[in-house]
């Protein structure tokens, strides 16, 4: 478990990113692991926005992975939540994976 603060310059967040299995995070951590291909877990000043999927990644993307969509500031969630997006994201398939990380270059491209 590493815990990867805001303040990190970008390389070094990058690396940190690059060792991880799963991300929990907000902002640029969360945007950082999509684009390497991890598993990400919006935890935000907004509340929990969930387990990245292809299903949400356009609408954590416009949302700047600040956490729940529509989300209240400190707004309260379930360890036992928090386990079970966990062990979600541990069964993403690197197709998966690699699609949204795809698909946030072209978000990219597309401003």
């Amino acid at each position: 478990l590493s815990l990867v603060g805001s303040e990190m310059c970008i390389r070094d967040r990058s690396e940190a990113v690059n060792e991880a299995g799963l991300i929990i995070g907000a902002r640029g951590i969360a945007y950082e692991g999509v684009l390497q291909r991890k598993p990400v877990i919006v935890v935000g000043e907004y509340g929990f926005g969930g387990l990245v999927t292809p299903d949400t990644l356009h609408e954590q993307y416009n949302n700047y992975f600040r956490g729940k969509i529509n989300g209240i500031k400190a707004e309260y969630f379930s360890l036992e939540r928090l386990e079970e997006e966990i062990r979600r994201g541990f069964a993403l398939t690197f197709q998966e994976l690699q699609m949204m990380s795809n698909q946030t270059i072209r978000f990219l491209h597309n401003i």
